[in-house]
């Protein structure tokens, strides 16, 4: 399996020789992105106060994402008739996908006979890098049924129900307490509770959805002619005036 950029590179190009496509990654930046961290940026400052999306480091990862669409070594999953990455992997369609931990519950429940292997992202030149997402509870303010309310949200995010989540739908537990045990019964899943060690997060500020799938529809433009740099300067552009208030 690749562990760089340059030796995902070379196996796709073996694999496409075969008449084989190499990879699947969806066309959005919660994919996309982890490109952007491999190589040392993302598309804002830690604190998210100010963009960075037309940062070098973000318009070369977008310019190597390209070049692996360009050359046919990574598609779309549109682009093989399926809706996501999972679904193009389970179906043979691609030899890769790059998806988070939620595909080892597709794969059990939609492709059970499919035997794979789950490996962290090749590194990039900043080193590696991959991208974390979670699901919160939310208790209403006006609630009069507060305190029942809390109690539910204690025991659904309790270790051991964290763990019985892993089993029934193929998602990592979101407590680290859960984790020696998580492993113990799926040590397959290493490298993503690996990865969790040093996984970005997503941009989280208020008001800019608009500007996210804006920029998101704009990136499925890479498969075709899309310029990455024109792409990114609108976004620049976009999430400053978002971020500035």
């Amino acid at each position: 399996m690749p562990t760089t950029w340059d030796q995902l590179v070379t196996v796709s190009k073996k694999l496409k020789a075969k008449h084989i496509i190499p990879l699947a990654t969806a066309d959005t930046r919660d994919r996309l992105g982890a490109f952007v961290v491999e190589n040392g940026g993302w598309w804002a400052n830690q604190d998210d106060t100010q963009a960075t999306a037309s940062s070098p480091q973000v318009l070369q990862a977008m310019q190597f994402v390209q070049s692996l669409l360009k050359q046919g070594l990574a598609v779309y999953p549109k682009q093989v008739d399926a809706g996501w990455g999972g679904e193009a992997f389970g179906k043979g369609k691609t030899a890769m996908a790059m998806e988070g931990n939620w595909i080892r519950g597709a794969m059990q429940s939609d492709y059970p006979n499919i035997k794979y292997e789950v490996k962290p992202l090749p590194s990039g030149p900043a080193g590696p890098g991959t991208l974390s997402f979670t699901q919160c509870w939310g208790i209403s303010a006006k609630t009069k049924y507060k305190d029942q309310a809390i109690a539910f949200v204690k025991y659904m995010t309790a270790k051991d129900q964290q763990l019985s989540f892993a089993k029934a739908f193929g998602v990592m537990p979101s407590r680290a307490s859960a984790k020696d045990a998580y492993l113990q019964q799926f040590p397959d899943d290493a490298p993503f509770i690996d990865g969790a060690q040093y996984a970005h997060g997503p941009l989280n500020v208020a008001k800019v959805d608009a500007v996210l799938s804006d920029f998101d529809s704009q990136l499925a433009s890479l498969a075709t002619n899309g310029n990455p740099q024109a792409i990114l300067q609108k976004f620049q552009t976009n999430l400053s005036a978002a971020l500035s208030g």
